[in-house]
């Protein structure tokens, strides 16, 4: 045969590398758990502090509705009202307040829609906070819709108008310490009802209501000059029951520092 006759046969090996053993596959998955380990709190930790700014924008948005309320009404503060309602023993804003009901048991946004603030703020999801996952009473797959209060002195008064304090603020002018007086917070969920958030003013051991610690062990609140922050509390709040005396000395400091954000409580 001719050169060109020849057939030439070429011997190849597969492309590629060899295959993963068992070993190395098993040290590969455990590589990759580790990373997620030091990861997933990372992303944690994301999603927890955009929750708390979502919180915090919604109480400053709140805030910015109650100053258009003032503005419109020559001074006067949105009505803070609430009353008892013997047919589930518990008290609920009355009508005409800044909400309306008892925020465990509306299942319906009608309350907050027929509050005196929802014509400034009309948005249904800025009154709840996202990492409230309470649900209304009776209904388990029903998340509420509100999450938020605001102080008792403010524009408050229950049956006959009484407020827990000394001094009961109706028109923002009464105000010289408009920083460090606070407006809305976020409740505790066990707490909150009605849309007053009750305080006994200083030398009281009790709170009323509790505000939550959601955020890190911490609250979300605005202040009449309308600035909003977060609060880190020195103790965990757990609710065991309305007029509850304050758990230790770091809780009675965490009470007291609610008390000094009250008009003329000291």
């Amino acid at each position: 045969m001719s050169g060109c006759d020849q057939v030439h046969v070429c011997c190849r090996q597969p492309r590629g590398g060899r295959a993963f053993t068992l070993i190395e596959l098993l040290v590969a998955i455990a590589i990759i758990a580790i990373l997620a380990a030091f990861l997933l709190p990372a992303l944690s930790n994301a999603k927890a502090q955009a929750q708390t700014i979502k919180c915090l924008s919604n109480v400053k948005q709140l805030q910015t509705a109650w100053h258009m309320y003032i503005g419109d009404n020559g001074d006067v503060a949105a009505p803070n009202m609430w009353e008892d309602d013997p047919a589930i023993n518990a008290s609920f804003s009355a009508p005409g307040s800044w909400v309306v009901g008892n925020a465990q048991y509306d299942q319906t946004p009608s309350n907050i829609q027929s509050g005196v603030l929802y014509p400034y703020l009309n948005s249904i999801g800025v009154y709840h906070c996202p990492t409230d996952t309470s649900t209304v009473q009776a209904v388990p797959g029903l998340t509420r819709f509100r999450s938020y209060s605001m102080s008792c002195e403010i524009g408050g008064g229950g049956d006959g108008q009484e407020s827990f304090g000394p001094f009961l603020v109706t028109k923002l002018s009464q105000m010289t310490n408009t920083s460090g007086l606070f407006l809305f917070l976020d409740e505790d969920y066990q707490s909150i009802d009605d849309g007053a958030f009750g305080t006994y003013p200083f030398p009281s051991t009790q709170w009323d209501n509790l505000p939550s610690s959601r955020h890190d062990q911490g609250v979300n609140l605005t202040f009449l000059d309308g600035h909003a922050q977060r609060w880190r509390w020195l103790w965990p709040k757990i609710f065991t029951g309305y007029y509850a005396q304050a758990a230790n000395a770091q809780d009675l400091a965490d009470l007291r520092q609610v008390q000094s954000a009250l008009p003329n409580t000291y």
